[in-house]
């Protein structure tokens, strides 16, 4: 994966946290909270630990035939939730 150098040691840090994990409760599935605004950093970490992102469908309509939300769009497994609680 290429990061930023900024960002190699973080990096450690979450791939130690992410294996000692695994090891610990073996293969329990978790989904990354990527929601929001998306860096191609978030990304790459996502996608470098294979882990489904998050789409909430309430935010795919009403912006044109282009919004990622839409299910059309989606690309690979991910959690989708139907409605987001807005206060």
């Amino acid at each position: 994966m290429n990061l930023p150098h900024s960002m190699d040691g973080g990096l450690k840090r979450r791939e130690s946290l992410v294996e000692g994990n695994k090891r610990k409760t073996g293969s329990i599935p978790l989904v990354a909270e990527d929601l929001g605004i998306i860096t191609d950093e978030v990304e790459a970490l996502r996608d470098e630990f294979d882990f489904p992102g998050m789409k909430i469908l309430q935010f795919a309509f009403g912006s044109g035939p282009d919004n990622p939300y839409l299910p059309d769009h989606y690309e690979k497994e991910l959690a989708l939730f139907i409605q987001a609680l807005m206060i």
